[in-house]
């Protein structure tokens, strides 16, 4: 799927952006699909190099997660925060 046909079947809802130190840009939105009136959260690495010569887009590093209701999103909240809060303290141990 091209990134014009992308547009044209979802809608961007509510969008943010991360930037870490290096040449990469986190980029999250929650996404209505026009035909099905679904949503989505879409999480995706994109390449951002300063360079002109270097690629610049999405990466193959992300996901796409259905949302059929808040609990699911409630859910998959808590277990990411599980997560990172399981990473802090094992980063602490060492």
């Amino acid at each position: 799927m091209s990134k014009i046909d992308w547009n044209n079947k979802f809608n961007k809802l509510i969008t943010s952006e991360y930037k870490p130190v290096d040449d990469r840009t986190w980029k999250f939105s929650l996404e209505e699909d026009k035909n099905k009136g679904t949503l989505q959260c879409n999480i995706r690495l994109f390449n951002t190099p300063k360079d002109p010569e270097k690629y610049s887009g999405p990466s193959k590093s992300g996901f796409i997660m259905k949302i059929n209701d808040i609990d699911d999103i409630k859910k998959f909240k808590n277990e990411i925060n599980n997560f990172f809060d399981k990473v802090l303290d094992f980063l602490k141990e060492e």
